[in-house]
């Protein structure tokens, strides 16, 4: 049932946002590796790309490796910097932002990169949850492979719709259930953007932090928190211009 819940030109539009995260691996057998999904948007003119940032807390997984693998196109999307926030029990601060080098990326375009414009398209804070349809929108690990030879992800975005319901894990994290009825496993939905479904143009509600299959719940960051990391990170280029 998710699968169909929206039509082709916007699920084509979710896969220009929307990508596979991979972590490259310095020994050639081995290629690519990982699993986790990160997304693009513009916030106040700036480009970045934002994950969970427990995907990379792992002994074997970087930063500095962590790739966005276009589908059907051999080259990454480059970054220039990162901003991570504390590590510590607030599940808000479960977030990894990767400013985006359009300088770099201009010069060589990928046709299948698009931006979320979260000015625009994010839900504001007094929205009602309740009585609304939700969408995770990623790609879990057993819904993805790879062409080492060529260097790219062979994947096909995942929809997952929800519903939500009251918990009193954390301020700022939201949790919906959901139907896994068409995967195999979610393991990999980890920074996969939630869409609201309130009109006719999807919003984003927030970023999955956590899924199980055996509870069916997923539980995500709310648009605010992302919202606020967001401000955070640009507040602090405009320092750094100006002490250009």
């Amino acid at each position: 049932m998710s699968e169909q819940i929206i039509s082709d030109t916007q699920r084509k539009a979710l896969e220009g946002f929307v990508h596979p995260a991979v972590f490259e691996s310095p020994e050639s057998e081995f290629g690519y590796y990982g699993i986790g999904t990160i997304f693009t948007v513009k916030f106040k003119g700036s480009y970045y790309a934002i994950t969970a940032k427990h995907i990379i807390n792992k002994p074997w997984n970087s930063s500095a490796d962590l790739r966005i693998l276009l589908r059907n196109y051999e080259h990454t999307v480059p970054f220039d910097r990162e901003s991570a926030f504390p590590d510590d029990d607030n599940m808000s601060n479960d977030i990894l932002i990767f400013r985006i080098d359009t300088q770099r990326l201009e010069s060589n375009p990928p046709p299948n990169l698009q931006f979320m414009n979260l000015d625009s398209f994010s839900v504001p804070d007094h929205q009602n949850l309740d009585d609304h349809l939700f969408l995770v929108c990623g790609y879990p690990g057993c819904r993805r492979s790879y062409d080492y030879d060529n260097k790219k992800v062979v994947a096909r975005i995942t929809i997952i719709e929800g519903s939500h319901v009251e918990t009193s894990l954390q301020n700022e994290v939201s949790t919906i259930n959901v139907n896994y009825d068409h995967i195999e496993d979610p393991n990999g939905l980890s920074g996969s953007p939630v869409m609201l479904i309130s009109s006719e143009t999807p919003l984003l509600a927030g970023m999955v932090l956590l899924s199980t299959s055996k509870s069916r719940l997923i539980h995500f960051m709310d648009t605010k928190a992302i919202l606020r990391a967001l401000n955070t990170v640009h507040a602090k280029e405009i320092e750094l211009q100006q002490l250009q």
